[in-house]
């Protein structure tokens, strides 16, 4: 998780008992290939590319070698997927 995202939901000295759902809207990599979205190849640079916690170690591995991306989606894709992600936490 982003270090910023884990400063906003953690509490702090000042602000004691803050209490902040972070959702992941994001699109996780099984999602992208599931979809027939474009694949890119990632170039390599000798470091390790940060990967949030919550994804499967298999899926880790792939990110260091591929991405895709958001506008790999038409518009009208694009909507109805982030739409469809919202829906879910209503």
């Amino acid at each position: 998780m982003c270090y910023l995202l884990v400063k906003i939901q953690n509490e702090t000295g000042a602000r004691p008992g803050r209490k902040v759902k972070i959702i992941n809207l994001g699109l996780d990599p099984e999602e992208a290939v599931a979809m027939g979205l474009e694949i890119e190849k990632v170039e390599k640079s000798g470091r390790k590319k940060g990967v949030a916690s919550y994804v499967d170690p298999v899926w880790e591995g792939w990110l260091q070698q591929y991405r895709v991306e958001l506008n790999a989606m038409s518009t009208p894709q694009f909507i109805a997927w982030l739409e469809g992600k919202i829906q879910l936490y209503g």
